[in-house]
């Protein structure tokens, strides 16, 4: 979100005749590192980077911790302090995660305390079946496989489901039930307009722009129903191909430069430029006339008689 943002703010507020320096992002964070600790951790250091390349570079405040938000600013403290700071905002996006659904909350009751994980979520066996009461299946984020706990990832959710199928149909036939075993397959980020990085098992990257259409294409491919997938494949495959010669203009780099600088900066740049275009041509000038014989030091010149003009 950041970094597709950094790229993005620019090519709207230039050219509506806005300042680039007026453009801050920042990126708050309660840890004191982005990505840790998650299936993302591998990529930290390329997010790192990819962030601070952006057309406005993004700031990075880590371990705070978030108090209020204010149509104007966020409140926040630091890690291990008291006093309550403020960040002016125009505009905040929370993108904080998810919390335990409500339903859970309902079923601590009915749950034993020793079932449950820190977070109050419910332990399901390997078979992904509660332990108190087996006829219940249960997958993803909402709740935690006592033996085997997997990252809370859409892709880790969408093999349990398929496990939860095949394990309904066994316990209708009589058959024993599987336990699954959910493989992470990559991960898939967009860092910026057109640039992303895809990471394939943990052992194939690919960055840029060919990241960035993996990672569409991907997406394309879960979408629920081929209908849905056939009209949003056709939707990118246009802007991707015929659009992207329609679009608005995109302010160059130094187009951004420009608006950036103030009036003085401006004049002050235009003086250099005028400078660096006319003193090239002074010198070729001088050399010229350096190098030019004077008309007083020329020698005259004598025609010479040919071989045979004396016969």
């Amino acid at each position: 979100m950041a970094a597709t943002l950094a790229d993005l703010l620019p090519s709207w507020y230039v050219p509506m005749g806005g300042n680039l320096n007026d453009l801050k992002i920042y990126l708050v964070n309660h840890a004191p590192g982005i990505l840790a600790g998650d299936a993302n951790s591998g990529l930290k250091r390329c997010a790192l980077e990819e962030l601070q390349a952006r057309t406005i570079p993004v700031t990075l405040k880590l371990g705070v911790g978030v108090k209020g938000v204010t149509p104007e600013s966020l409140q926040f403290v630091e890690t291990g302090e008291e006093e309550l700071l403020h960040l002016d905002t125009g505009t905040t996006i929370w993108t904080a995660g998810t919390a335990v659904n409500p339903l859970l909350k309902t079923l601590k009751e009915q749950i034993p305390a020793e079932e449950l994980d820190r977070h109050g979520q419910p332990l399901v066996t390997s078979t992904l079946q509660l332990p108190s009461f087996p006829e219940v299946f249960a997958a993803g984020d909402c709740v935690t496989v006592k033996d085997n706990p997997k990252p809370a990832l859409a892709q880790i959710a969408y093999q349990q489901g398929a496990a939860i199928a095949k394990n309904l149909m066994a316990v209708h036939n009589g058959k024993p039930l599987v336990s699954p075993d959910p493989q992470l397959r990559g991960t898939l980020m967009k860092l910026g307009l057109n640039n992303g990085v895809a990471n394939l098992f943990d052992r194939v990257r690919i960055q840029g722009k060919a990241g960035d259409l993996l990672r569409n294409a991907t997406y394309l491919e879960l979408l629920p129903t081929p209908l849905h997938n056939f009209k949003s494949t056709t939707q990118w495959l246009a802007e991707e191909t015929i659009d992207r010669f329609h679009r608005p203009h995109a302010p160059t780099a130094q187009e951004l430069k420009w608006a950036a600088m103030t009036p003085a900066q401006r004049q002050e740049y235009q003086g250099i430029r005028a400078i660096a275009i006319i003193a090239p041509l002074i010198f070729i000038v001088l050399l010229y006339l350096g190098f030019k014989t004077p008309e007083r030091e020329r020698a005259p010149f004598v025609p010479q008689p040919s071989p045979g003009m004396n016969r």
